[in-house]
């Protein structure tokens, strides 16, 4: 299939006018990609450089919608932007939460595989990385777990997307070993002093 640029079409959704990027793939229509906001974006060539920022149509014409061939940091980057988005988690998370998410998905995970094709990742190698982090880089294994469940989260939402076609972190294990040792606190009984 030839490179296409798609088209930009502005779509009302909850959180307002929204430009939308829609596309083909083998003839048939796909789910338009959200670009952003028109409040944000005004002018069609704004939202187009927005797409292009984005790495949209890097996407569409790359076959990265499809499953299988996308960098693991695209599908981690789509896992955050699915994850904070009301109209589709099911589960919506605290202001809180985004902050502390970003910095495990791309300071750790990113940074780690970010590069590679996603279901290019072994099992085995995930499974070394993970217990490195507590030998070597001294995580506690509860935050070790974390960083396993969420890595698992990233692959599963491929899956459902279609971004992905299989999960490696899938059945892989971490210890849930903790060094914290509850402090037993006793209340001080006072004595009486005795007035006459």
């Amino acid at each position: 299939m030839a490179y296409q640029r798609a088209s930009l079409r502005k779509v009302k959704k909850k959180k307002g006018l929204t430009w939308v990027l829609r596309y083909r793939l083998k003839g048939e229509e796909q789910t338009p990609l959200v670009v952003g906001l028109v409040e944000n974006f005004p002018t069609e060539d704004e939202a187009s450089l927005e797409a292009d920022r984005l790495g949209l149509r890097v996407r569409i014409n790359s076959g990265n919608s499809r499953a299988g061939r996308a960098r693991f940091s695209e599908l981690a980057e789509y896992y955050l932007k699915v994850e904070f988005d009301p109209e589709v988690t099911a589960s919506p998370k605290s202001p809180n939460t985004k902050p502390i998410l970003e910095h495990y998905v791309r300071d750790i995970l990113v940074a780690k595989w970010g590069d590679q094709i996603a279901e290019d990742i072994e099992p085995l190698e995930i499974q070394k990385w993970l217990n490195a982090l507590h030998n070597k880089k001294q995580y506690e294994w509860t935050t070790v777990s974390k960083i396993r469940g969420i890595m698992n989260r990233i692959f599963k939402i491929g899956i459902i997307h279609k971004k992905v076609a299989k999960n490696p972190v899938e059945g892989l294990k971490t210890s849930t070993r903790t060094a914290y040792r509850a402090i037993k606190i006793t209340r001080l009984k006072r004595s009486r002093s005795y007035v006459p």
